[in-house]
């Protein structure tokens, strides 16, 4: 597991900032522990079991649809990266969703005069 986390992160330095570089790598060293903990080899991983990390941690990160979106989104990136590199031909990763993060609350709301200079326009 741990080579393919340094080959991924070699795809990453050519293909995304450094700091989405770090950021996934970090959040894949839990999947690698989970993976190690298990035996499980992620080339032979089954949607069941990919699936079973991610319900993992959205009860671990509850409450917090930022983190639980990372862990997602960086599982999904790898699976893909995996997939193009023809390491594997099913992306188990494919039915699982990110959790809904809302709607972000504007963090400036427009001063009265403001709001009737819009609405005269």
């Amino acid at each position: 597991m741990w080579e393919l986390l340094a080959r991924f992160k070699v795809h990453l330095s050519v293909n995304a900032s450094a700091a989405t570089m770090r950021t996934y790598t970090q959040q894949l060293k839990s999947f690698a522990e989970f993976c190690e903990a298990r035996h499980l080899d992620p080339l032979k991983a089954t949607p069941s079991q990919v699936h079973a990390y991610a319900t993992a941690m959205m009860r671990l990160y509850e409450g917090r649809k930022s983190s639980q979106c990372l862990k997602v989104r960086s599982l999904k990136r790898f699976y893909g990266y995996l997939l193009k590199q023809d390491l594997i031909f099913v992306d188990p990763t494919v039915e699982i969703k990110e959790p809904p993060t809302g709607r972000r609350v504007p963090r400036r709301n427009l001063s009265e005069a403001e709001a009737h200079k819009v609405l005269e326009q």
